[in-house]
């Protein structure tokens, strides 16, 4: 059988950030994971930040600049490449995966709240013709996920 992880990644919002967003100051933009144990497994992802903004790591850094779905069923590959520009902290974290998919959960401004990876340790090949079906679903699971549970979507860090 194969296990697909449902993980939620949000605003990570420090003191150092907040002084910066008030003072109209460029800053980053990190997204931290969130595992929730009936949707996912925690093992070695606890603790997983992505910089998203200005320069976006990895496949939820993708999603985020491009406000779009990003499927990446080569991980085994990429994922050790300088292509998603991760430390070695994070491809430590993500080195047993092989299937990513990203879908980021726009406000009604267009901004980013949210990024839901689905994500397995398995080889899954999404053919071409198919992506769109399941772009469609996903869009439409994750929609329904954040109209139903908010709070899961909530920032994480200081001062919230």
């Amino acid at each position: 059988y194969c296990n697909i992880n449902i993980r939620i990644f949000v605003p990570r919002i420090t003191l150092p950030m907040r002084v910066k967003k008030l003072l109209r100051k460029e800053h980053k933009v990190e997204f931290i994971i969130k595992n929730i144990p009936t949707l996912a497994e925690a093992g070695m992802t606890e603790g997983l930040v992505f910089e998203v903004s200005p320069v976006p790591q990895g496949v939820v850094g993708i999603c985020y600049s491009r406000k779009s779905i990003v499927f990446d069923d080569k991980l085994a590959i990429t994922n050790n490449t300088d292509t998603y520009k991760l430390n070695n902290f994070q491809i430590d974290k993500t080195s047993d995966l092989r299937l990513i998919i990203c879908v980021p959960i726009l406000s009604k401004s267009e901004d980013v709240i949210a990024i839901i990876a689905f994500d397995s340790r398995h080889e899954i090949t999404v053919a071409e013709e198919n992506k769109n079906k399941l772009s469609t679903s996903l869009l439409l699971f994750t929609r329904y996920l954040y109209d139903s549970i908010p709070e899961l979507f909530k920032p994480k860090g200081v001062l919230l």
